[in-house]
């Protein structure tokens, strides 16, 4: 999947174009037996089902040779699809990166119940539902908007600050309270007819969204009750599989000594946020962290209060800024800065 990118990215070394990214380490990579500079920046992969988000982050640490290194947002270990890392000082915009909107395909089964609430636990009920593709339509719009949702029990969320899976494991079952997330789509894809039918489906969602809730309450919805039977997910934020590499390819690549290959540098991780168009002397004094005021930058009142904003240089992503908002005036501080700006004689 990844591979229509390795070309530009090569590229993109070859021009020296990391010029100004920091790297995340000087390492002997194992695979390769030499060493390799490894630059700051995000790898999308492609996860198999069966490891968990925690493995692979292990497995790049292994692959990389370096520490510091985070993901985006948890599969769970039965689901596949696309799993963003970050290396290096681009740890540094998982939280952003996390409020992506995550597009997932999946299916789910009509009539059967577990207590995971996905095809991994033991099943607790059975009832044939007789419910038709109207029925789930119609049900699944209902699902979607802002919507309480109830965490699962077979969850990392702590209570009482002990993690909620931990307790399940126990045969403990504590209260759990429902919150907001954000469901933008649930749509039918196919509809499999049978005593236990199976719906295929494509949702979009905000993060903390869990799809295994979402097929239990369209069960609920119908009368019958639902497992989460498969899951992929597809895209998260800008990125989809279309820029993911498998595991496979990973190991491959690293062994060639063409990990760095992988990497979309740090400058250039892309985010869901605004983009502000400041002038050079703007820019000059972001990538210091400098306070910005309304009375200098009017264009901060177009992002709204609390809201953030990118700042680029070109495509180089310089920092990332929130709207701070009082009764006196508008202005915005640095959440995060990564990047100088250029100057105009750079060489």
């Amino acid at each position: 999947m990844g591979r229509r990118r390795a070309q530009e990215r090569r590229r993109f070394f070859r021009e020296g174009r990391f010029r100004g990214d920091l790297c995340a380490g000087r390492a002997r990579v194992p695979e390769s037996g030499r060493d390799v500079v490894i630059p700051d920046g995000l790898i999308a992969i492609d996860k198999p089902a069966g490891p968990t988000s925690h493995d692979l982050v292990d497995e790049v640490r292994r692959l990389a040779g370096i520490k510091r290194v985070g993901h985006t947002g948890t599969l769970d270990p039965g689901a596949s699809g696309l799993l963003l890392v970050c290396l290096g000082r681009a740890t540094r915009l998982v939280r952003f990166l996390q409020r992506g909107t995550k597009v997932y395909e999946g299916s789910l089964t009509l009539g059967i119940t577990t207590d995971t609430l996905d095809s991994f636990g033991a099943e607790t009920g059975r009832s044939p539902c007789n419910a038709g593709p109207d029925d789930v339509i119609f049900a699944m719009r209902s699902l979607t908007g802002l919507i309480p949702q109830t965490p699962p029990m077979a969850s990392a969320l702590k209570v009482g600050g002990r993690k909620l899976y931990e307790l399940a494991r126990k045969g403990e079952v504590v209260r759990r309270e429902a919150r907001p997330v954000r469901v933008d789509r649930f749509e039918l894809r196919a509809f499999d007819d049978g005593e236990y039918p199976v719906v295929r489906f494509e949702v979009a969602c905000g993060a903390g969204t869990y799809i295994r809730s979402l097929a239990a309450d369209l069960g609920a919805r119908l009368g019958c009750g639902a497992y989460l039977s498969a899951l992929r997910r597809t895209a998260n934020g800008p990125y989809t599989l279309d820029d993911a590499y498998t595991l496979d390819e990973l190991r491959r690549m690293a062994a060639e000594g063409r990990l760095e290959e992988t990497l979309v540098p740090l400058s250039s991780v892309k985010l869901d946020l605004p983009v502000l168009a400041l002038g050079e002397d703007a820019r000059r004094r972001v990538s210091h962290g400098a306070l910005l005021s309304s009375e200098e930058y009017p264009e901060l009142s177009e992002v709204g209060c609390d809201g953030e904003f990118e700042v680029r240089d070109e495509e180089r992503l310089l920092a990332i800024y929130r709207v701070t908002c009082t009764d006196e005036s508008v202005s915005a501080r640095a959440e995060v800065v990564l990047s100088p700006a250029r100057e105009e004689n750079a060489s």
